[in-house]
């Protein structure tokens, strides 16, 4: 109660002072489909993000703005990111996930990857529903479009950094930094930017066996530049390039009861727990404008490598280590041209793509070594036209055929026996969009229907046959209504949708029966989910903004028979899952705050975000409670200074990024305490 007091406090004292001064709300230019549009006019339910949001919000990674956006939840724990939109989430196992994450039009292509840094952005899309269509691949439950900032004839540059403290008896603290630098090289023609951002802590996590107070150590570092050329009016060359690079220690899961439990924010490791990973995007877009017809080339490169080590079962027995080597490579190759004529808009295009992965699973303890060669490639056609039917109707509607070749080869060596399997699949996909649209005077009702799917890959730690290598595609039809509109000439947005997903041959990780235990990923079965979004912003005066949104989420499957197998009897149980909650998926995700900018420089930013409660795991033994969160920053800001105190999680909540079973004992990550900063910022 008393956060909702908090937060309403300021929502009252705003309406005394409103008046009636002529603002509008930032009116901003999205490329959600792929060519420039006023936000209010895509049929696509979507949440924007802009530089002065960033600010106001406190975001600086995906985590931060999932706080802000309904029904998009992200669980982030020591493993990595999982998106989760509209209850649509991959297998905790798989190297894909099921909504695409792309940097300025290249997808970070495997799930392990997409833990991006918001770098010197001009903005972050977040498009809710699949959108096979337009962006292919694992995009099922949607696509996380991140759009750097273009170096232009501005000089500009900025240095900051923070320190900051947890909220724990040993008082941990970290070191974050910042600087950016952008300039033109030749006035109207080529222009450069760079910039970095890092950050060091120890973590708040201690090692009781060997009293390492370092067990959640962070070292990272994050690399972008920016090099844009304009030889005429009409083209243009853009090459972006994003890397990071971060030492991330493995001391965070713990085993919450029994005769190996530790406290909150403790571990009992006997063996190692390391972990390093890094990443590049490079993006190059080539654009040229014939006058009227648009045609664009983005060629992507990625690359990443993860490796870690991490004592087995987390406890002070000696058991082994779990040991996972990464190491992925992708290019591809976008050519589409473009029109958006009044009355007939349309974008049409080709794609290729390869990617290569080798993966290294070893579970030393047991001697169960994996070592497996991936090989994906995929080639699709694309488009979509928007034609009017009246001057307030028009469609929108696309088709992409997509061909995709994957291979896998594995070599495994469990004690003293030495096997290889191998296995290749061909898919070929049809992805339809379709949706009825209606321009009002200040913003757009649509219904749509799309199709998404996540590809098939390799189960490079379960494999034990050539027939258990490769799973299939797991499809999404997305049915919905949904509505934008602004009011009060400007001055308040309002949007919302109604939305209900059908998951086909759903990837799902289980016992294999006759197998004695043995797993493997296979799609065998199938869900739903339903539920509704609503976002609201408001500029009450030209010193107060507030912002509120909530979402609501069922998804449960439909049709799952998994198979257990017990280590102690050997016996095998078969359970039916149908009707169960699908895991990461919160009941409901509310936010709510404001941003207080006085004409003195004086400001205060807060914000609430109530998350439902959620399962961890398939079959609902490991149940996460509704908890909400408050984060506030107060500070004052000049045209060349910033400074400011903050604290996250203000009142201290606890709940667990992350829960599972082992060995039929839970094991957990704590979430990060209250944490108290101060930050300075200059620029020029």
């Amino acid at each position: 109660m008393k956060k909702i007091l908090f937060l309403c406090s300021f929502f009252l004292l705003s309406a005394q002072l409103y008046a009636a001064e002529q603002l509008v709300l930032e009116t901003v230019t999205v490329t959600a489909q792929k060519f420039e549009q006023d936000e209010n006019e895509v049929p696509v339910t979507m949440d924007v993000f802009t530089r002065l949001d960033f600010e106001e919000k406190n975001i600086s990674d995906l985590k931060d703005i999932s706080r802000f956006s309904p029904n998009f939840f992200l669980k982030s724990d020591n493993i990595g990111n999982l998106p989760v939109i509209r209850g649509v989430a991959p297998v905790v196992t798989t190297l894909t996930g099921s909504a695409g994450i792309f940097v300025d039009g290249v997808a970070m292509p495997t799930l392990f990857m997409q833990q991006p840094e918001l770098i010197d952005a001009e903005r972050v899309e977040v498009l809710k529903g699949p959108q096979g269509t337009l962006y292919g691949r694992n995009t099922e439950s949607g696509a996380i479009s991140i759009i750097t900032r273009k170096p232009d004839n501005d000089m500009r540059f900025s240095a900051g950094g923070e320190y900051y403290i947890y909220d724990k008896s040993s008082s941990p603290y970290g070191i974050k930094y910042r600087a950016s630098a952008s300039a033109p090289v030749i006035e109207n023609r080529l222009f450069l930017s760079v910039s970095a951002k890092g950050e060091k802590t120890d973590g708040y996590f201690k090692n009781l066996y060997n009293n390492d107070e370092k067990a959640g150590e962070l070292d990272r570092k994050d690399f972008a530049l920016k090099l844009r050329f304009t030889p005429s009016a009409a083209s243009e060359i853009y090459f972006s390039s994003y890397y990071f690079d971060a030492d991330d220690a493995k001391g965070k899961f713990r085993i919450k009861e029994g005769l190996n439990s530790t406290p909150a924010y403790t571990i009992n490791y006997n063996d190692k727990y390391t972990q390093d990973y890094s990443g590049l995007v490079n993006s190059l877009q080539m654009k040229y404008d014939f006058g009227g017809v648009e045609l664009v080339s983005i060629t992507g490169y990625t690359d990443y490598s993860r490796h870690f080590e991490k004592d087995f079962e987390g406890s002070p027995l000696a058991q082994g280590l779990s040991v996972l080597d990464i190491d992925d490579n992708a290019f591809s190759e976008e050519i589409r041209l473009s029109s958006d004529q009044i009355g007939l808009r349309w974008i049409g295009g080709v794609y290729a793509y390869t990617q290569k992965t080798d993966a290294l699973f070893d579970k030393t303890g047991i001697q169960d070594r994996r070592k497996t060669d991936i090989k994906n490639k995929n080639l699709a056609v694309f488009g979509q036209v928007s034609p009017e039917i009246t001057e307030k109707f028009f469609m929108d509607l696309g088709l992409r055929l997509e061909q995709t070749w994957l291979d896998a080869d594995m070599k495994r060596k469990f004690k003293t026996v030495s096997s290889k399997y191998s296995d290749e699949h061909d898919s070929f996909q049809v992805l339809p969009k379709a949706s009825l649209n209606y321009l009002t005077e200040k913003g757009i009702l649509y219904a749509s229907f799309s199709k998404g799917y996540q590809s098939g890959g390799a189960s490079y730690n379960f494999a034990f046959s050539d027939e258990s290598l490769l799973y299939d595609d797991e499809e999404t039809y997305n049915y919905e209504l949904g509505f934008k509109r602004s009011f009060q000439s400007g001055k308040y947005k309002l949007s919302g949708a109604l939305f209900y997903v059908d998951m086909k041959d759903k990837q799902v990780s289980q016992v294999v029966p006759g197998e004695m235990g043995n797993m493997k990923i296979d799609n065998a079965a199938k869900a739903h989910s339903y539920g509704a979004e609503l976002s609201f912003d408001a500029v009450v005066t030209s010193e107060l903004r507030l912002f509120a949104s909530a979402g609501v989420t069922k998804a449960e499957t439909d049709d799952w028979m998994y198979t257990e197998y017990s280590m102690i009897t050997g016996q095998e149980t078969t359970y039916d899952y149908s009707g169960k909650e699908l895991p990461y998926v919160p009941e409901y995700s509310i936010s709510a705050g404001f941003a207080y900018h006085s004409r003195y420089g004086i400001f205060w930013n807060s914000d609430v975000v109530f998350n439902g409660a959620y399962y961890h795991d398939g079959a609902n033994m490991l149940k996460e409670d509704a908890y909400s969160i408050v984060n506030s920053k107060i500070g004052y800001e000049s045209d060349r200074y910033t400074v400011s105190l903050w604290c996250d999680n203000l009142f201290n909540e606890r709940y667990y990024e992350g829960s599972s079973m082992m060995r039929a004992v839970a094991v957990v990550e704590d979430s990060a305490p209250r944490t108290y900063g101060i930050s300075l910022d200059y620029r020029f």
